[in-house]
């Protein structure tokens, strides 16, 4: 009994810190969509350096959480065939 009990505890230990991990790069994207005006206007100084660098860091925050919620996708379909087998 006290195994179920840990595995309970790391269960939702795991979800708990996915979520937070999940709204953290969520909060991360939202920061990068409101500064990109100021990025925009500094790109015409320095040649478009700043732009393509906050390309980059827009783009890879976008794979990671289009990367998370397809997880989350198919690790509910995996549960549920699971829960049915």
């Amino acid at each position: 009994m006290i195994n179920r009990g840990n595995n309970l505890f790391s269960y939702i230990n795991s979800f708990y810190l996915r979520n937070v991990s999940f709204s953290a790069k969520i909060f991360q994207q939202f920061f990068l969509f409101v500064i990109s005006p100021f990025i925009a206007a500094a790109s015409v100084a320095d040649d478009g350096k700043r732009m393509k660098q906050f390309q980059e860091m827009y783009a890879s925050k976008s794979f990671a959480i289009l990367g998370l919620v397809v997880g989350v996708q198919l690790y509910s379909v995996f549960i549920g065939r699971a829960m049915n087998w």
